[in-house]
């Protein structure tokens, strides 16, 4: 029972596709990091979504960075579920117009929990760095876009 590295990115204006593709509805961690102290430098979020083999998009969520890790759990639709498709690939980005300081070394780890436990959920610790009248919810992961 333990977190697993999924993949560790910086994030782009362009969509990513992160791997190895995900079965079923697991909990998810989103950790993010920059290089200064403090508030993050500049103004940004990424929009993490499932992508379904079919090309299909579904559960957008968006992310302010923020150094305390985000906990969400990703749904399967009912009708691609009752169609037997459980395999999703997570997709982020940056919002279009976000900036922040070229040398802010800004990057985004996404864990998968492992286990047949839950994993431990600690309280939130506040408002967002990033924009301070806009709680991030850790129970869901952000806010669903």
């Amino acid at each position: 029972m333990s977190w697993q590295l999924l993949q560790e990115v910086e994030p782009q204006f362009e969509w990513l596709t992160l791997g190895p593709p995900i079965v079923g509805e697991p909990t998810l961690k989103i950790e993010q990091d920059w290089s200064y102290a403090g508030a993050f430098p500049g103004r940004a979020y990424i929009t993490v979504v499932q992508q379904f083999p079919d090309g299909s998009l579904y559960g957008f969520r968006r992310f302010y960075p923020y150094r305390d890790p985000r906990l969400f759990n990703p749904s399967i639709p009912n009708h691609l579920e009752a169609s037997g498709w459980n395999v999703y690939s997570i997709r982020l980005k940056v919002n279009l117009w976000g900036q922040w300081q070229a040398d802010a070394n800004w990057r985004i780890r996404i864990y998968e929990w492992i286990g047949n436990t839950p994993p431990a959920i600690f309280v939130d610790p506040g408002v967002g760095e990033n924009n301070p009248s806009t709680p991030d919810l850790i129970y869901d992961g952000g806010q669903e876009v």
